[in-house]
């Protein structure tokens, strides 16, 4: 079962910092350095200080962006810019958004969720994860002792019980409400009513949680806890519960634009992609839309993707043939039926040389951009791009209980949860 904790949350002093969109910032992992330097400069009090610090040139072992961080938690604690709950707490997180067009409320519960281990089948995985943001987590959990940003869960809901609770919330004024710079509305309730939160701790407690966005904040989470000296409170981390049924819940695909390919390699691609893939030209790249690229994909029989740039110019749509399956690994039908994982084990490693999940970032960049990569190819400053439909909950609900990841960079769970909204502390900030 999953335990699920009330925690005495730090929030900002509204009466202090002002709007609140100036002094959040989203997810660490999608922040570009231009984005960084903006939230910087928009607010003394951003937590982007907390959750992605400046890196300097005369960085020191004493003096570093994780340094900097706590010291900063420690000047605006005490000034009380960052305040604590008075008491236990659960949090009702809502975000309203568009999506081509329409408003869309998705909703989530904060908690304090008791960190297991992937053994146990009470939390499961879905992606795999890189060394390098992890080592980067750990340094910051380490010295900050803040879980400044919530991983983003998913838990079934199928009889609406959660559903139905929270409705009862919202009926009350929000404790904070704002709009951000992408138009997007954030809304928080503290739940600190004990019959209130035995009723979901009650309801949430029944089914595993999948992680959709954090693992390498869940897998570094697990690595403070089991120091020999692990601060009180390490045993477990903020999370965001999103039902699978929630009518936000909205999955963007990421994309693969790819650069740097041999170019013996990138000749021959034409001819020895056919052997592999049936398929089915789209036109020139000059006259595709990226909506075109989007409709082949809803019509494909899955596994399939779109590789523009093949042959040079064009774009086409590719399936592979025969019994594709028996040069994959030896794994879930499920990870098998996935577009990334064909278009990598069977187009990007065997027939580019490019081992993905260890040059990501190289030679491949992962982005959510379809028009950026479009037009990079069409302008040559990248050589192919690739475009894959979305992964559905429950695929990547049967990949995760079959034991299975993802490639890195599967999912893009749309929109990103606020960073900064509630932190939770461990040791001395608990």
């Amino acid at each position: 079962m999953v335990t699920i904790r009330p925690f005495r949350g730090w929030r900002y002093d509204q009466q202090r910092v002002g709007d609140l969109a100036a002094v959040t910032c989203p997810p660490y992992d999608v922040i570009a350095p231009e984005e960084q330097r903006a939230l910087y400069q928009r607010s003394p009090y951003n937590v982007i200080r907390l959750e992605l610090g400046e890196i300097r040139p005369d960085d020191t072992p004493e003096d570093n962006r994780y340094t900097r961080a706590r010291a900063d938690f420690e000047r605006w604690r005490q000034a009380g810019i960052l305040r604590q709950e008075a008491r236990p707490a659960l949090y009702l997180y809502e975000q309203t958004f568009s999506d081509q067009g329409a408003p869309l409320t998705r909703r989530a519960l904060l908690v304090d969720l008791k960190l297991e281990p992937w053994s146990s089948g009470v939390v499961l995985p879905h992606e795999e994860t890189m060394a390098a943001p992890k080592a980067d987590r750990l340094e910051l959990l380490r010295t900050l002792l803040l879980n400044t940003s919530p991983i983003f869960g998913l838990y079934p809901d199928p009889q609406g019980v959660v559903r139905v609770e929270t409705d009862c919330l919202v009926q009350r004024p929000p404790e904070s409400e704002f709009v951000d710079e992408a138009g997007e509305r954030h809304r928080l309730w503290v739940v600190d009513d004990p019959a209130q939160i035995a009723r979901l701790v009650q309801a949430l407690a029944e089914q595993p949680v999948l992680i959709a966005d954090g693992h390498h904040r869940y897998e570094t989470a697990l690595t403070v806890a089991a120091l020999p000296a692990a601060p009180s409170g390490a045993d477990g981390v903020l999370m965001a519960l999103v039902a699978e049924e929630d009518p936000g819940l909205r999955i963007a695909p990421t994309h693969r634009a790819i650069t740097g390919v041999d170019p013996a390699r990138l000749a021959a691609l034409p001819a020895r992609a056919a052997e592999r893939f049936q398929i089915t030209p789209l036109g020139e790249l000059a006259t595709l839309s990226v909506e075109q690229i989007e409709a082949a994909l809803r019509r494909a029989v899955q596994p399939a993707f779109v590789l523009a740039g093949l042959p040079p110019g064009e774009a086409a749509l590719l399936h592979p043939r025969g019994d594709w399956r028996a040069a994959l690994p030896n794994r879930s039908a499920a990870w098998q039926q996935l577009d990334l994982v064909v278009l990598h084990a069977l187009l990007l490693e065997p027939l580019l040389g490019i081992d993905v999940d260890r040059e990501g970032e190289g030679r491949v960049r992962f982005t959510r951009d379809a028009t950026a990569a479009l037009a990079g190819v069409r302008a040559g400053t990248l050589q192919l791009a690739a475009f894959v439909s979305p992964p559905e909950a429950r695929v990547i609900r049967q990949v995760a209980q079959a034991g299975d990841r993802m490639p890195h960079k599967s999912t893009y769970f749309y929109p990103k949860l606020r960073t900064g909204l509630v932190i939770r502390g461990l040791g001395p900030n608990a």
